[in-house]
């Protein structure tokens, strides 16, 4: 059993999990200082078009669950890809999201939007994206810079925030930035890790299946992401309720099931057929609903801090270093080939 005595002294040893860590306790002040910076959209558009990769993309994901759990009249498409269809660059609003500048998916659809003649917002804290934008005068939101894209989520994610604010109503931003950091401490060492040592603890030795309903894909996409960052731990996503028409039958027999189900909770029902399901047949399984709040923002933005914590602490107890990425490093030496 690995108390939380024993897990402090690992996490001394890793010193850029410390680093990560600390870095958390800015992310509400980094959401309210980037909104602040930025003016709302005189012309709203009725579809977004939010294109971006990795820990830049997953901002797409965060508005659509917004706009999903508030029934806002907006379309959102995400593009974890430069291969957009053509007809959606023509329609709506075009945004670019890159942290570093130079994701070449992002800079390849930066040229596909503007062969068509259509312009895009940017999104950036610096690179080639930042040149693009200056040269073909397209707007542009520069932001300050994250030790690693991946924690630079509010800086990301705030511009559009701003930009929609007027379609997405989410309130005060300085009291849910304010929120949001309390939230967070609870999470860190010295709260004693907090539910993120929980959840930490609870997956070691596994290898998740995250399950997630409409309204949970962003929590979902980035828990899985985050593992696979930072943690360097296998892990999935899976659809509810599609599963029921295919996944299910993996659990048909209980010893070809090598993965322990996830199961991110809301008020749908579909998560609960699935626990009842999985109760009786006597799989083992974990689960995390969403936490209650007229602060939309705040429930999503938390839940999302709470499971990157949770995964860095997995990281120390694996022993792996959460802050290089050495596989996406040598893919990204291998795409500049072609």
């Amino acid at each position: 059993m690995l108390t939380w005595k024993k897990f402090r002294g690992l996490l001394s040893e890793n010193e850029n999990a410390l680093k990560m860590l600390n870095y958390y306790s800015t992310w509400g002040t980094n959401l309210r200082s980037t909104y602040e910076k930025v003016d709302t959209l005189d012309k709203l558009p009725n579809k977004v078009s939010i294109i971006g990769m990795g820990g830049s993309g997953i901002v797409g994901y965060i508005v659509r669950d917004l706009v999903y759990k508030k029934s806002t009249p907006l379309i959102v498409n995400v593009f974890n890809t430069p291969n957009i269809p053509r007809q959606e660059i023509k329609k709506g609003l075009n945004i670019l999201v890159s942290h570093s500048g130079n994701t070449l998916e992002v800079l390849k659809a930066a040229s596909k939007i503007r062969e068509m003649g259509r312009e895009a917002i940017v999104i950036t804290s610096n690179g080639e994206l930042e040149k693009i934008a200056g040269k073909y005068g397209w707007i542009l939101y520069k932001i300050d810079p994250a030790p690693l894209p991946r924690l630079g989520l509010p800086q990301l994610l705030s511009p559009i925030l701003k930009l929609l604010s007027r379609r997405l109503r989410l309130g005060r931003i300085d009291k849910t930035s304010d929120r949001l950091d309390k939230y967070i401490v609870r999470q860190l060492p010295i709260k004693k890790g907090g539910e993120a040592f929980r959840i930490a603890k609870a997956l070691y030795g596994s290898k998740p299946v995250i399950y997630y309903p409409d309204g949970m894909e962003s929590i979902a996409f980035r828990f899985k992401a985050m593992l696979n960052e930072n943690s360097k731990h296998e892990a999935y996503t899976a659809y509810i309720p599609e599963i029921f028409h295919n996944q299910i039958e993996i659990y048909s027999y209980t010893q070809d099931s090598l993965h322990t189900p996830y199961i991110l909770m809301n008020d749908d029902i579909y998560p609960v057929i699935l626990k009842e399901f999985l109760i009786e047949k006597r799989i083992y399984f974990m689960d995390w609903a969403l936490m209650k709040s007229r602060d939309i923002l705040y429930s999503y933005l938390a839940g999302i801090a709470l499971h990157d914590i949770a995964s860095i602490y997995l990281a120390v107890m694996k022993g792996v270093d959460p802050y290089t990425t050495p596989s996406i490093s040598l893919y990204k030496e291998l795409v500049r080939k072609w």
